[in-house]
């Protein structure tokens, strides 16, 4: 009789969205990944990406292993283009006519953090 090992199977490339994300352009608004966001994304499994057909932008989905850290097993994102008809300059705002700058404005949705798990939370002292 011969006995053959039972391999185990790993889905995907073990922690490949945590280094994918310090190796490229996707940084956090303070410009990289920071020290208390490592484990984190350890736990992320898949980002998706969708292009809006009713808005100029898109959405970034983030999907993590459940319930970890938060209770979201998906995180969105949207970015959405917008225009300003306005300048700041000499100290007065500035209408035009025309379309004068391209901004896009992001909204995250919300984190619904397990305890004692929030790492952006400021916690102030006496």
């Amino acid at each position: 009789m011969v006995h053959v090992a039972k391999k185990e199977t790993v889905a995907g490339i073990p922690n490949f969205w945590l280094i994918f994300t310090k190796n490229s352009l996707v940084h956090t608004q303070k410009g990289e990944i920071q020290p208390h966001d490592v484990p984190i994304l350890r736990h992320l499994t898949d980002i998706r990406v969708n292009r809006s057909e009713k808005y100029i932008g898109y959405t970034m989905e983030f999907y993590f292993t459940p319930k970890e850290w938060f209770t979201n097993n998906v995180l969105v994102v949207k970015h959405v283009q917008t225009y300003l008809h306005k300048i700041f300059y000499n100290n007065v705002y500035i209408l035009s006519p025309h379309k004068i700058k391209i901004i896009f404005v992001r909204t995250g949705c919300e984190i619904h953090w397990n305890g004692g798990k929030n790492v952006i939370e400021t916690v102030e002292g006496p």
